[in-house]
């Protein structure tokens, strides 16, 4: 009996999967001052503002570039994976705002493109910001928010249960 239910936790084991990844993008960073959640589901982060409890959400994208990492059974992932992708300028997600801008390296862009869907597009290339650059969003009542991030290399581990 204990042999059987051994071999049958044992197939259980093999039929899920695990990843170990890093994803290439834009992440913001924790600030002082704001409260930050990341949503895996939708990739937006939602920042609310400590002091007066306003909030906004904000997608960076943080495997706009690709990944890389290992794919396997359960508890030892072994077999190699990556994706590349050919990003060019920064593209960040936000929903109705009155301005949007970041600065880096002392100098203000401006969105050169906005898409109907809320991607704001501006033109420095994304893997160009490997110190910090500040998104400033100003909302339609005036609050502005002022979030720190930059091009970066996170790590991840999922796991995806047998079917």
């Amino acid at each position: 009996m204990i042999k059987e239910m051994l071999i049958l936790l044992g197939l259980l084991c093999l039929n899920g999967c695990s990843a170990a990844t890093f994803d290439k993008g834009l992440n913001y960073k924790k600030t002082s001052g704001y409260s930050i959640e990341y949503h895996k589901d939708t990739q937006y982060t939602s920042i609310t503002n400590q002091k007066n409890g306003n909030h906004i959400s904000i997608a960076f994208h943080q495997n706009s570039c690709g990944f890389y990492g290992l794919i396997g059974p359960l508890i030892f992932p072994i077999i190699p994976i990556w994706e590349n992708d050919d990003c060019k300028d920064v593209v960040i997600g936000i929903g109705a705002v009155k301005n949007v801008s970041i600065i880096y390296r002392n100098k203000i862009y401006e969105p050169i493109k906005i898409s109907v869907t809320g991607g704001y597009f501006f033109p420095i290339p994304i893997k160009s910001i490997t110190d910090t650059a500040i998104l400033v969003v100003e909302e339609k009542n005036g609050q502005k928010f002022e979030i720190p991030f930059r091009y970066q290399h996170t790590f991840s581990f999922d796991l995806w249960p047998g079917r």
